[in-house]
Parts: C-alpha cells; structure tokens; sequence
C-alpha cells in the first residue's frame, strides 16, 4: 500500500494536496487506486490504466494520465459530460505529509470541514450530501432533491448515512450547528 495526497477539484485552479487516497497492487502485480474517504466517488478501486472507463453504480469513471506524470480523476453520470474529482501523482508521501494534510483541512478556519458537519455517502444509484442541516440527494439524470433537515431530525439522517449517534452527541452536533455565528469561515461563538 502507498499513501498519495491527491488535491482535489480541477487542473486550472491547483488546491493543496490534502486529499489521502492509497495505491494498492493485487497479486498480479497491477496497481489499483483506492479512495474510501471521498464522500462522493469511487465504490470500488479502480485500475490505475489510462482512459480505461469503468463503470460502477450509476458513476463511470476514469483516470487520465498528464504529460508530467500526474494522473486525473474524472467522473461522468447518465452520459453527462466529465468531471474533475482530483489529480495526484505517485510520489512518496510521509506520514507527516498526511498528518499536515489532516491538520489543514481539520482546523483551518476555511475549511468546509470546521463548521458544520460534512457527511457523503455514495451507492450505486445516489449521492446523499449532509453539509450543515441541507441535505441534497443527487441522481443521475433527474433534478437534485434538495431540503432542509430540522433539529429533530438530525439523528435520524445521520443513521440513513450510516452514522449512529447517541442522543446527546446528536445534540452536541445540533447545537454547534446553530450556534450564532457559525458558517463557512467563521468558527461558533461558545
């Protein structure tokens, strides 16, 4: 297994490497990328070939090898047009370059992942996205169903998402989300 710090998003506006996927050879000798901590992307590994499409679920992917030895991740639904996921290159990483990683998206105070709580969970038909209290469901080829989750319900989505809270960290969570204040880029008041 090689740990590879991917940045996610585009080619055009490079962002930090702070995405961890591994890089994992079977048997054979062929190498696979793997990617459980990205919400919204692969099911399965995914062969590390070039331009090779596979589909898995509703999601076709594939990975696009750059002129300098980069790799890119994209990802196309119900024939709509490819889209960017992340780009890395297979280079040794350190396990201090992961826990740097991790400290940025953790604490800086524009991460997305600061302020509210950020769950994806992906299956073969939909993407389901718990940002805040807005709950989006995306499949392909039909409209976004988009709402907003009440306070009560909170416990109930998270365990649809496969998160299972006690009732007081339910409330913890519900309670820092409504603090004043709160939001991207703000940290709640206490």
């Amino acid at each position: 297994m090689q740990r590879i710090l991917a940045r996610v998003g585009d080619l055009e506006r490079p962002r930090p490497r702070t995405h961890l996927v591994t890089l994992i050879t079977d048997p054979a000798g062929e190498p696979w990328l793997t990617d459980p901590g990205f919400g919204s992307g692969l099911l399965t590994p995914l062969p590390l070939r070039a331009d090779a499409e596979t589909t898995q679920g509703a999601w076709t992917y594939r990975l696009r090898r750059l002129d300098d030895d980069r790799w890119h991740l994209q990802e196309a639904a119900a024939g709509e047009a490819w889209l960017p996921l992340y780009t890395f290159e297979i280079a040794p990483y350190h396990a201090v370059d992961v826990e740097m990683a991790n400290h940025y998206t953790s604490t800086w105070p524009g991460s997305p992942f600061v302020h509210r709580p950020v769950v994806v969970r992906k299956d073969e038909r939909a993407v389901r996205r718990l940002l805040g209290r807005q709950l989006t469901v995306v499949r392909p080829g039909r409209p976004d169903e988009v709402r907003d989750v009440e306070e009560s319900e909170i416990g109930a989505v998270l365990r649809d998402l496969g998160i299972d809270l006690t009732p007081d960290e339910v409330g913890v969570l519900a309670s820092a989300e409504a603090a004043p204040g709160a939001g991207p880029g703000r940290p709640a008041r206490p």
